[in-house]
């Protein structure tokens, strides 16, 4: 599933970390840089898995880049 979501996505970049002192998953997408330098924010959020994780923030890095093209920033 992880694996179709990837390369079904039409962003940029994916970062995927495990922590091993917390066992926390963390998720970085960059949608796009063409409008500019990435911009976004953080969301800690208990996942039911790394699936729901990574199809929320591919969703999101994308929802930002439009969200910045809009005002130009």
């Amino acid at each position: 599933m992880m694996e179709s979501l990837l390369r079904e996505w039409d962003g940029e970049t994916v970062i995927v970390r495990y922590d091993q002192p917390t066992g926390a998953w963390i998720f970085i997408a960059i949608h796009s840089t063409h409008l500019g330098p990435a911009q976004g924010g953080t969301r800690m959020k208990h996942y039911p898995d790394q699936e729901a994780a990574l199809s929320d923030v591919l969703r999101l890095a994308a929802g930002m880049t439009y969200k910045f093209a809009v005002p130009g920033i």
